[in-house]
């Protein structure tokens, strides 16, 4: 059989702490953007009503977070999905930093092999040769 129940686990698993990610990803988003609406408003009453909504935003996105790991794991278990034990907050969450670390590490990979970011001492190795 093609698809086994680790396969499943593995993919519902990371769909989740995608899902996380962006909502996570957005909530950070949102702040910042609150953060810049209440520095730049000049208490102006539509800017501060806009920067409020963003913070809105932002605690809906948490609040769907908070749902997703604590009410889906609960769900599983009524619907009878076997082994729902192992969609726990920890085990997206552990999910997640796996991402961000492969991200991560192929952002690094790019950065190193791209030319563009050369150790600073190459850096400084260029200009001792000039002098005024």
């Amino acid at each position: 059989m093609l698809l086994t129940t680790s396969w499943v686990h593995d993919i519902l698993l990371t769909a989740f702490a995608v899902l996380v990610l962006i909502i996570l990803w957005g909530c950070i988003y949102a702040l910042l953007v609150a953060i810049f609406r209440f520095v730049f408003a000049w208490w102006d009453a539509d800017k501060v009503k806009s920067a409020y909504n963003s913070i809105r935003y932002m605690i809906i996105g948490l609040l769907f977070t908070a749902f997703l790991l604590f009410i889906f794991p609960l769900l599983f278990k009524l619907i009878q999905i076997p082994d729902y034990e192992f969609f726990t907050a920890r085990n997206i969450f552990a999910r997640v930093w796996e991402i961000i670390q492969y991200v991560f590490q192929i952002w690094g990979l790019a950065r190193e092999n791209s030319g563009l970011f050369e150790p600073l001492d190459t850096w400084s190795s260029r200009w001792s040769n000039y002098s005024l």
